[in-house]
């Protein structure tokens, strides 16, 4: 998800933190800037998709009940909420 311009910000870390983080990044290869990147990247992503998980769990009894979005239930003619 990283792209575009770099911003340069400054954080407070305690110094187990700052061990791992350097640690972390000497064994990758990598700066500890892009082991951050990484992390925040890796924590964007999970947050994302926990989002639509939920969104897709919240919008289920619409699935199940609504005419007009019936027809998207079916994948290949298997009812994809077959296993709920």
């Amino acid at each position: 998800m990283t792209s575009g311009k770099k911003i340069r910000i400054q954080l407070i870390l305690d110094q187990s933190q700052k061990e791992f983080l350097d640690w972390t990044a000497e064994d990758e290869g990598i700066s500890v800037s892009a082991l951050i990147r990484r992390i925040v990247d890796q924590y964007q992503r999970a947050v994302v998709n926990s989002q639509l998980a939920k969104a897709a769990e919240d919008l289920y009894p619409e699935y199940l009940s609504n005419d007009e979005l019936t027809a998207f239930r079916s994948v290949d003619g298997e009812d994809i909420f077959e296993t709920r």
